[in-house]
């Protein structure tokens, strides 16, 4: 499933020569994605006879290969993108930087940018990228790669090389429905606080995978955080949360489902955890997990609802 095999030192020319060989080949293709990862050389020849395994030459879903090579005096590019609140509005910050890589061997991935609407399109060579590392790592582990360094796009009729930046999140304005009650907010820890240390343990475990998913760019494995986060604060799984949802307003799941909006995110949840699709994560859904969450932790403690995702879905009417 592989269309590049050859292990030659790794040069900048022989990099240069594979983005061109690909937008040769498919007028889609004028980049091409790098990915660099550390190995530990005693596994260069086990990683070269995995890909082997591959079947070379086979066509498969999306073109890829690799090199895997001692490499010297190599320098890549980090792009970092932040969102900073600059009065008197919000300014998006990029910051390149090239950094060289110490002299030790290495492996790159690398695999065509599709072409679309004027920009390449990385997110079905990064796609390929994970498959075929997570095809290697479920056979030989994870310490095949001992760390991956590095993202860099290579434009073939240019030469111009640019870094992958992580994503970035502009806010949306259902995302400043707030409720800014301290009041809530010292009950609530008071409450945890005066648990005992088992259960206050248990509850801060799901708060912590909750601010994870916070944080998280990336929107389906944000989507998983929040889920995991919901299952473990309601105690039960699947359609149950629905079930507590409901219980905290007094009702029943079906009032959760339909006047909470909870039904569109547990079939996000259904087709991600079963059906291996997930549709964009839209930041009305996210705001309202998020409410949901802290109702439920509320619920958990034994304290009253404070019916904010209700008031937030009577919010969101006036941000649109």
């Amino acid at each position: 499933m592989t269309d590049e095999t050859t292990t030659p030192s790794a040069k900048d020319d022989y990099f240069i020569q594979v983005a061109k060989r690909y937008a040769a080949k498919d007028p889609r293709f004028q980049a091409t994605l790098f990915s660099y990862y550390s190995v530990d050389p005693s596994f260069k020849d086990d990683l070269a006879k995995l890909f082997s395994g591959l079947s070379v030459g086979r066509k498969s879903w999306h073109p890829f290969g690799f090199v895997i090579a001692d490499m010297k005096n190599r320098e890549v590019l980090h792009l970092d993108h932040r969102v900073i609140a600059v009065h008197p509005g919000l300014n998006l910050f990029a910051d390149q930087r090239k950094f060289a890589l110490p002299d030790a061997c290495y492996m790159v991935l690398f695999s065509p940018c599709v072409a679309r609407e004027g920009f390449n399109d990385y997110f079905l060579a990064m796609r390929t990228r994970d498959v075929v590392l997570g095809l290697l790592a479920s056979l030989a582990g994870r310490t095949i790669c001992l760390d991956h360094i590095s993202d860099q796009v290579l434009v073939a009729a240019t030469l111009e090389e640019t870094s992958v930046s992580n994503a970035f999140r502009v806010p949306h304005p259902y995302e400043f429905v707030a409720f800014n009650d301290p009041a809530i907010l010292s009950e609530t820890l008071d409450a945890i606080l005066a648990l005992p240390e088992e259960a206050r343990d248990s509850i801060l475990f799901a708060q912590n995978v909750f601010g994870r998913a916070v944080q998280e760019r990336d929107e389906w494995f944000r989507f998983s955080l929040y889920w995991i986060s919901l299952e473990m604060i309601a105690q039960t799984k699947g359609d149950g949360v629905a079930a507590k949802i409901g219980n905290a307003y007094g009702q029943n799941k079906t009032y959760a489902y339909d006047d909470l909006e909870f039904r569109s995110v547990y079939e996000r949840r259904h087709a991600l955890f079963h059906k291996g699709s997930f549709s964009s994560f839209d930041s009305r859904s996210e705001r309202l997990i998020q409410l949901y969450f802290f109702e439920l932790l509320r619920l958990r403690l034994h304290l009253p609802c404070k019916r904010l995702a209700e008031a937030a879905i009577s919010a969101f009417g006036r941000c649109t």
